[in-house]
């Protein structure tokens, strides 16, 4: 990648975006293209020839072997880089800079190139490539919004072997006409940049100190307590667990995960912070990575269990409700036919009661006839008896016979 040409290099920038898909990238030879993002353009993405990080040193194979990516959007800075078929990240958001560095410098064959320090006050990100299938962190690239993280990128520990935690320098070299025209466009999206010499020279002048002690100190130094960073080589498991710590709450933050009840995104994350952790402490100590790895089995193999049992739980309560709702069809159709009968019924004895009605009626007219005959009967009786006995008493006595 050293020594190409102004626009080979942006070619390859273009071509590299077009195939990842990042479609939201400018032509470094139009100085529009680096207006910023009010022209909808916010994520730059830069070819780097070499990086180092301590005593961590990668050069360029190829154009996408080592890249630096600057979204605006999400105000991040990131490195990728592509390590045994799998592209890893090394994550910086605009708070943890302290200050950008650009200054010259001459390349190994009289190529001349540029120079980029950056100072960070807290140690990285550190993301890897998931596996296909795998559930991954963050949005797509140049996608809806502008989103700057792979939904296939989840979190791992410092894939640098402990320097981006330990060092707060970070130094890229990028060929010549890389880094000079996105100047622009990189402080339109709000990157802020000192170009003195001094501060080229004190920034290297700390870097060339720390390497010195490094390479003269023979014992591992104490562990000094800093904002998530140690210099012990002992200590670097603790901290990249702390920075675990701190990459969790950020995805928390960040994807806006529940910290209580049933949240599928919060599950994620601390799966892929327990898997982290169990891989940092068993290169360290590996009867704790395996004590980790069976309680990690128990503990899943428990869920399973609860997960078996609301299953069959659901199972019974929907065949439940399935009887249910059958047997309530039925009653109400036996419902109806009761109804039915007993409005029949209803019918029917409104019918009786109004036969019997009638009937009583005439009784008591046939009642009240007999009780008046019967005193009519009565009255003839007596008025014969009256007139029987006065015809008697009006009847002649007959004439005596003479002797």
């Amino acid at each position: 990648f050293l020594g190409v040409g102004r626009e080979e290099a942006v070619a390859m920038m273009v071509d590299a975006a077009q195939r990842r898909g990042t479609g939201r990238v400018g032509s470094a030879t139009d100085p529009a293209s680096f207006a910023g993002s009010a022209y909808g353009f916010d994520v730059v993405r830069l070819p780097v020839a070499e990086v180092q990080i301590g005593s961590w040193h990668v050069a360029a194979k190829h154009a996408e072997h080592v890249v630096l990516a600057v979204s605006g959007a999400e105000r991040k800075l990131r490195l990728e880089v592509m390590q045994v078929g799998a592209i890893r990240r090394l994550e910086l958001a605009y708070d943890d800079l302290a200050t950008l560095v650009v200054g010259a410098e001459s390349g190994h064959e009289g190529d001349d190139g540029t120079r980029l320090l950056v100072h960070c006050v807290r140690p990285p990100l550190f993301l890897k490539q998931a596996p296909a299938g795998g559930s991954g962190v963050g949005g797509g690239v140049g996608g809806k919004g502008g989103t700057f993280a792979q939904p296939d990128f989840i979190h791992t520990a410092d894939f640098t072997q402990g320097n981006a935690s330990q060092h707060d320098v970070h130094i890229y070299r990028f060929a010549r006409n890389v880094l000079e025209p996105a100047l622009p466009r990189l402080q339109a999206l709000g990157l802020a940049f000192d170009e003195s010499e001094r501060a080229l020279s004190e920034q290297m002048a700390s870097v060339a100190a720390d390497a010195a002690a490094a390479a003269t100190t023979r014992r591992p130094r104490p562990y000094v307590p800093r904002a998530l960073n140690t210099t012990a080589s002992s200590a670097t498991p603790r901290a990249q667990a702390i920075a675990l710590i701190e990459q969790k709450e950020r995805e928390m933050s960040d994807r806006q995960a529940r910290y209580a009840g049933i949240c599928p995104v919060r599950a994620k994350i601390y799966e892929a912070v327990f898997t982290e952790l169990i891989a940092i402490i068993r290169a360290d100590e590996p009867k704790r990575g395996a004590l980790l790895e069976r309680v990690r089995a128990e503990a899943t193999m428990t869920i399973a269990a609860y997960n078996t049992v609301f299953e069959h739980s659901t199972e019974f309560g929907v065949r439940k409700l399935t009887a249910a709702t059958e047997l309530k069809g039925s009653l109400d159709a036996s419902i109806r036919l009761l109804e039915a009968q007993i409005a029949e019924l209803r019918r029917e004895v409104a019918a009786a009661s109004a036969l019997v009605e009638t009937l009583e009626f005439r009784a008591a007219d046939d009642a009240k006839r007999s009780e008046a005959k019967a005193r009519d009967v009565h009255e003839i009786a007596r008025s014969n008896a009256m007139l029987e006995q006065l015809l008697e008493v009006l009847k002649p006595s007959a004439p005596q016979k003479e002797k």
